[in-house]
């Protein structure tokens, strides 16, 4: 039997958003936005269907895949957004490597009166995620 998966091994806020299809998802964040794939759990036939990436240090999320036999209705993501700290990477290197990738971007990054310059960025399955760095 596999190891559970430790979810709640660090400090900060965990994320869980269910997916369509987990290994896309699992291929996007790796490629498109540089997450590191931390674990995975199977399931009964082998294949995951739970993975934590890791964004930083304490800035991790969790993809479920969706179990076939509940059907989610609407959208998802409506109203709901997830913050990642950019600081060190940059915002406009990361919007340029999401559109390398296909990836959804809502405008240019932009300087916000809070004194962040950020960009937002939809998943494949439209949750939104918006990457942020303090204004210089």
């Amino acid at each position: 039997m596999p190891e559970p998966m430790d979810i709640y091994s660090s400090s900060g806020t965990l994320a869980a958003l269910t997916v369509t299809s987990l290994a896309e998802s699992l291929r996007w964040y790796r490629d498109a936005l540089g997450f590191e794939v931390v674990s995975t759990l199977p399931g009964s036939d082998g294949l995951p269907v739970r993975a934590r990436l890791r964004w930083a240090p304490n800035a991790e999320i969790v993809l479920l895949e969706q179990d076939p036999a509940v059907r989610l209705e609407g959208e998802r993501g409506i109203g709901f957004s997830v913050t990642f700290w950019a600081a060190g990477r940059g915002v406009e290197p990361i919007a340029e490597q999401a559109l390398a990738h296909g990836a959804d971007i809502v405008g240019e990054p932009r300087d916000q009166p809070w004194g962040l310059r950020e960009i937002t960025i939809y998943d494949p399955d439209c949750y939104r995620l918006v990457f942020a760095e303090p204004l210089a």
